[in-house]
């Protein structure tokens, strides 16, 4: 959802990854990023 919702590029930064690194580390992830618009977080 984080991918798709905010799918927004501002001077090549990504808001979306933001987004999705945002939610991985709320899940006590190191982190993650936007895959084919699915958000992949790290381990």
């Amino acid at each position: 959802v984080t991918c798709d919702l905010l799918s927004l590029q501002i001077k090549g930064i990504a808001i979306n990854d933001s987004a999705c690194a945002a939610h991985c580390l709320a899940m006590r992830r190191k982190g993650g990023s936007c895959k084919q618009g699915v958000c992949v977080c790290r381990n």
